[in-house]
């Protein structure tokens, strides 16, 4: 089939002239991607009204191409007669054109030999069972995946708020010469719609991108247990993920046959992660809301790294009474949370630095401001003064801050 030239004439008419966002999603993946290029240039295929261009960064090369000469250095080419761009892109996007394509698997066949990164949207028949008039193709998102692997990476993809599913790709053969992109995968979440649900996969380097010093506080936390731990102690750690903190405690105290950890999370895919990737039988793992667990006594060291927050404000005195009385004298309780600061002033300075954090860790600006969206009612931060308050009505009386960096800090609390 041919290419519809009548319909595309008019760029202003189309649906991606009358609804920028999408372009602004792909604006923000562009400025990211364009981070590893010391001076990168984009064609931006089936241009259109080259929307695109007002969203990305002044230093980016823009090479607009369509069926119809947008500009005049707008590049003339038709995918479904065999006309390609000339020159090689370090980013190519393709955004809602693949659909009209006649043969798609040749387009990404061809088009792996002129990018470094494709990003590039599609509707899926998942998520548009009809197929649209005008459509040259309708593929599943098996079927998609299936025509891009062969040449490229799939380093991430979301579904779009219109249904249609962003793809970031990376060429197999230029791969190894790039950093890869991190974390975008929330890129559009629904408000107050976070959860760890089936995300143990990419939870460790997610969290790692998200939360600075995060190895460096953790593998502080795990020294100080040198102090802490005894003759047939046993460690709780609340929230325990993907197990990573038991296991450097673990291996830290690998001659203590005599001690006991105990992960606990209420998601189920991080608990089979752990239990899958456990060697140490002196690690469990359970499965339960900590709110309803009941604690054992003389337990030497109870352990929370960013989970207190996302527990409702009205249990969280509850469970750290619980906490404190379950501990033997000299146990010790290690909270790492996110905090508020003290005036509005200083939370606006440290979350844009936050935000600069995650920016040059790979996060594009959407997905950062989505992730808030999602976080909303969901993560409810205390300030340091609130955390130390609640660990004092409980009994703790020596508190100390052992690392800190903008809105994330760990305390330490010994009975």
């Amino acid at each position: 089939m041919d290419t519809d030239y009548d319909r595309w004439y008019d760029s202003s008419t189309t649906w991606g002239s009358k609804n920028p966002e999408r372009a602004h999603v792909v604006g923000d993946i562009v400025n990211s991607l364009a981070l590893k290029f010391k001076n990168p240039n984009l064609l931006d295929l089936g241009c259109g009204s080259m929307i695109l261009k007002k969203f990305i960064n002044s230093e980016i090369l823009y090479k607009p191409a369509d069926i119809h000469k947008r500009s005049p250095e707008c590049e003339v080419l038709d995918i479904n007669k065999g006309k390609y761009p000339i020159d090689f892109y370090d980013i190519i996007c393709v955004v809602g054109v693949i659909e009209y394509f006649c043969n798609p698997e040749e387009f990404f066949k061809k088009i792996s030999t002129q990018c470094t990164y494709l990003v590039c949207t599609y509707s899926i028949s998942e998520n548009f069972p009809s197929k649209v008039e005008h459509w040259l193709n309708h593929l599943s998102k098996e079927e998609f995946l299936a025509l891009v692997t062969p040449y490229f990476i799939v380093e991430e993809y979301s579904k779009l708020f219109n249904g249609q599913i962003i793809f970031v790709l990376s060429n197999k053969n230029y791969a190894q010469i790039n950093k890869p992109m991190v974390n975008n995968y929330s890129l559009l979440q629904e408000r107050a719609s976070w959860s760890f649900k089936d995300i143990s996969n990419n939870f460790d380097n997610h969290i790692a991108s998200s939360v600075p010093l995060y190895h460096e506080s953790r593998h502080l936390a795990s020294c100080f247990t040198d102090f802490l731990i005894k003759t047939n102690s046993t460690v709780i750690d609340i929230g325990c993920s993907t197990g990573t903190f038991l296991k450097s405690v673990a291996a830290r105290h690998s001659s203590k046959s005599d001690l006991s950890l105990l992960g606990i999370d209420c998601e189920e895919s991080m608990i089979e992660k752990c239990i899958l990737e456990n060697n140490d039988p002196r690690i469990e793992y359970l499965c339960q809301d900590v709110i309803n667990y009941d604690f054992e006594d003389s337990i030497q060291l109870i352990s929370s790294f960013y989970t207190l927050q996302f527990i409702h404000p009205r249990f969280r005195q509850y469970l750290v009474d619980k906490i404190y009385k379950s501990l033997d004298w000299g146990g010790a309780f290690i909270l790492a949370e996110k905090v508020r600061a003290t005036d509005a002033r200083f939370q606006d300075w440290i979350t844009d630095l936050y935000h600069e954090f995650k920016f040059e860790n790979g996060f594009a600006n959407e997905a950062i401001r989505n992730k808030q969206l999602a976080l909303r009612g969901i993560l409810e931060p205390f300030s340091t003064t609130e955390n130390r308050s609640m660990l004092s009505r409980a009994g703790f009386k020596d508190i100390i801050c052992i690392s800190k960096y903008l809105c994330f800090e760990t305390l330490l609390a010994v009975k």
